[in-house]
């Protein structure tokens, strides 16, 4: 497994990865209208506008050259995706993608300070990573989420 920079060229596999991740637990934050909402902001020209912002960046885990996880921070420090296909979870990927995320944004002057917006499921992943709950399970449109922070 290797890690590196997300290309243009992986947006429709990057979309598809992120709404394969979440559909076999998405009863656990989304209605029907916050699923529709959670898609599109996962669709094709979203995901590529995000990889192309100057703002963002992505980092792919790549195995047998299929990326099997993805993690975007915007502005260093705000933890925008992290998603691990089913069949790669509980094997490190998450990790490898974190320690690799947060190396990159020390480089880039952040001090230890990181924010997220939690899944419940992947409230267990960020709480490995040192991560505690900053708020209470917030609703919001149709989707519902944990705030979460580090540092």
């Amino acid at each position: 497994m290797s890690i590196r920079d997300a290309a243009i060229t992986d947006t429709e596999e990057i979309s598809n990865l992120v709404i394969s991740s979440v559909l076999p637990h998405k009863e656990m934050d989304f209605d029907g209208h916050g699923w529709a909402r959670f898609c599109d902001s996962n669709d094709f020209p979203t995901t590529q506008n995000r990889l192309t912002n100057s703002q963002y960046f992505t980092l792919c885990s790549v195995s047998e050259d299929c990326i099997v996880g993805i993690i975007t921070l915007k502005n260093y420090e705000i933890v925008d995706q992290l998603y691990v296909s089913p069949s790669h979870q509980r094997k490190g990927v998450s990790r490898l993608l974190w320690d690799s995320a947060t190396a990159i944004c020390s480089d880039n002057g952040n001090t230890g300070l990181y924010l997220v917006k939690s899944s419940t499921y992947a409230i267990p992943i960020y709480q490995n990573f040192g991560f505690k709950a900053n708020g209470r399970r917030e609703p919001n449109n149709g989707a519902a989420y944990t705030r979460m922070r580090l540092g």
